[in-house]
């Protein structure tokens, strides 16, 4: 670890003038970094290391993950993206537009407004609308402040896929749920992900039953009067289970702590996972490096459920044993060489994690590309057999390799 810290340091930071270490390297990210039309394919949208929820923009126009800096017209608001993939991208899952009734659902955007730091994403739009977001692993929550008196439109979208769009079906419980079971083609549409979602409604922090209208395939939509300076959220679990699965992960992730003190616990975990390397460096130098670091911490994507349920590449629900979490939404034909060896440096526990996770892969049908029934959004999986070997001569033994050499 110290040998990996000084290499580092040394090699990115040589002409740098050293500075005060950051007590808080959540908040030199700078998410916007990569997300201008093709230099990154990356997005500022709220996300917690390794999560399943990237809650955040979509713009027109749009990268592979939705938004484009350059853009000035806002789409909504959706909780899935693969950042930094090819072709046209993959997720736009459970997109949010909130407007003033009769108004379009495109909407301007107030560059001057826009803020992100790890885990957290915020811009105003239309008429002085503001928009927040953070998310936990499988959760988001995306808070509205309304900056007049009047009737909104929330519409929650189904369809809105980067990639193609396969099926959606919602439902509107008594309560004021909202619970959805929908799917789309993973990158390049080799394969097809299914995922399943529940949202609930705050108004001015209490759970209203709101009735939701609309096509039970596409969009549902709700409308609400409001005053000036009330605040609307919108609180969603995701889940490879099923819709009642999500409620239970939201509930679970975020139960009724307040939108802050959320915010305020992602990024803490953010710190702690950043933490893992230390460097000095100028400011400029810091952001830089934490930023880098940031993204390789965002896949693969932990899917085990609060109970320890999640379904593999084959559809099946599994169980995994106490203390274990499952990943997927692999990118595995090139980070194999770069990401996967580095995770195996700074986080061990992770990495063997992450290499039962491929084994249980091979064990469930892996493909080159992706199944037509994965539990999640991804990419390639053709290197994963390096990615195990590399572990094993790292130390990391604790998965069976023999397992994926049989499955293989």
């Amino acid at each position: 670890m110290h040998k990996l810290t000084s290499a580092v340091a040394v090699v990115l930071f040589a002409f740098g003038q050293p500075a005060a270490a950051q007590s808080e390297p959540g908040r030199a990210v700078n998410p916007f970094v990569g997300t201008l039309a093709d230099f990154g394919q990356l997005s500022p949208a709220a996300v917690a290391p390794y999560g399943m929820v990237q809650l955040g923009p979509d713009t027109t126009p749009a990268n592979h993950a939705g938004y484009d800096f350059a853009a000035t017209t806002l789409d909504g608001f959706s909780h899935t993206r693969g950042v930094g993939v090819g072709c046209g991208g993959a997720g736009g899952d459970v997109r949010a537009t909130l407007v003033y009734a009769g108004e379009p659902s495109a909407q301007t955007i107030d560059k001057r407004s826009e803020r992100a730091h790890a885990g957290y994403y915020r811009v105003s739009y239309g008429p002085g609308i503001l928009a927040e977001m953070t998310a936990t692993r499988g959760s988001g929550a995306l808070r509205f402040r309304l900056p007049r008196t009047g009737r909104i439109q929330l519409s929650v979208d189904f369809t809105r896929n980067y990639s193609k769009h396969r099926a959606a079906q919602w439902t509107g419980e008594s309560d004021g749920e909202l619970r959805a079971s929908f799917s789309a083609g993973t990158v390049c549409d080799v394969g097809r992900y299914y995922l399943h979602s529940a949202s609930r409604l705050l108004h001015n922090g209490k759970a209203i039953a709101a009735r939701w209208e609309g096509d039970r395939t596409s969009q549902a939509v709700l409308l609400l009067d409001v005053r000036a300076g009330d605040v609307v959220e919108l609180r969603t679990g995701l889940s490879s289970v099923d819709a009642a699965a999500a409620a239970v992960v939201r509930d679970a992730e975020l139960g009724q702590r307040p939108f802050a003190t959320l915010a305020r616990q992602t990024l803490d975990e953010w710190n702690r996972e950043l933490s893992r390397i230390t460097i000095t460096g100028t400011r400029e130098e810091q952001a830089l490096f934490h930023t880098a670091l940031y993204r390789v911490m965002q896949t693969p994507v932990a899917i085990g459920d609060p109970d320890g349920r999640y379904r593999g590449s084959d559809g099946k629900v599994a169980q995994l044993a106490p203390g274990e979490q499952h990943y997927t939404s692999w990118a595995m034909w090139d980070n194999y060489r770069t990401q996967m060896p580095l995770i195996a440096l700074i986080d061990p526990a992770r990495a063997q994690d992450i290499g039962k996770s491929l084994v249980r892969l091979y064990a469930t049908g892996k493909r080159r590309w992706a199944t037509p029934t994965e539990p999640f959004l991804t990419v390639r999986t053709e290197h994963a057999g390096i990615a195990l070997l590399d572990f094993y001569r790292k130390g990391i033994t604790g998965f069976d390799a023999r397992a994926a050499l049989i499955s293989a």
